[in-house]
Parts: structure tokens; C-alpha cells; sequence
């Protein structure tokens, strides 16, 4: 249930979890996504990725990330990022993400079109 007094959407952790959890591309097995909201284009989601899984190189041409890692450890550009960790991609740059054992990660994320 979406919880709202207006325009704002408000979501527990468990609603949250109860959103179905789809695979982000037919055949990938071990990450898998939820959309928690879509407004005007612009996308929250949430997204589990299995320790040693990785979302291969790829790149959105006007789409813009913010990504929060929730919890676990992630390899993005790089780095090993824990639980409270951030990162921004801006549209049109390749990026990949793995999840990092033991427990892969949760990364929460916001992604935005450019403005034409």
C-alpha cells in the first residue's frame, strides 16, 4: 500500500520489500530490481545484485544515476563501497557494478533525464 496525504509517497521498508523484484535483464540471473517510484520520468528504485554477480558495462544516454549502497559491499569505478557509500553517473558514461561477498549489496537509486 502506498501511504499519501497529497503528492508525497510514503513506504516502509516492508512495503518496500514487497515490491516484486524482477531480474533487470531476461537471462541474468542474480540482480534483480524494483521500481519504488516513477514520476515525470524520473525513477527510485531499489536494486539487489548477488555476491560475485555483476551488471555488465553499459551506459544510459539520458539518464542520469544516484546510487546509495543500503547495505553489503560494492565494486563500482573501482572501488569498494560499503553501506552508506555514493556514487554519481552521469549520462552517457559506461559503468558496471559487482556485488562483493559475502552477502553481495542493496543499492537504492534515483535516476533523472537530462534536461533538453
Amino acid at each position: 500500500m502506498v501511504a499519501s496525504t497529497g503528492r508525497e509517497v510514503v513506504r516502509s521498508s516492508e512495503e518496500i520489500e514487497r515490491i516484486p523484484h524482477e531480474p533487470l535483464e531476461p537471462g541474468m540471473m542474480g540482480v534483480v530490481n524494483a521500481i519504488v517510484r516513477e514520476h515525470w520520468g524520473t525513477y527510485a528504485g531499489v536494486m539487489l545484485v548477488a555476491s560475485g554477480c555483476r551488471l555488465p558495462e553499459h551506459r544510459h544516454p539520458t539518464m542520469s544515476h544516484h546510487v546509495f549502497v543500503l547495505a553489503g559491499r560494492v565494486e563500482a569505478f573501482g572501488r569498494t563501497l560499503g553501506p552508506g557509500s555514493y556514487w554519481f553517473v552521469p549520462s552517457g558514461e559506461a559503468h558496471h557494478v559487482r556485488g562483493l561477498p559475502p552477502d553481495g549489496c542493496t543499492l537504492g537509486y534515483v535516476d533523472v533525464p537530462d534536461q533538453s
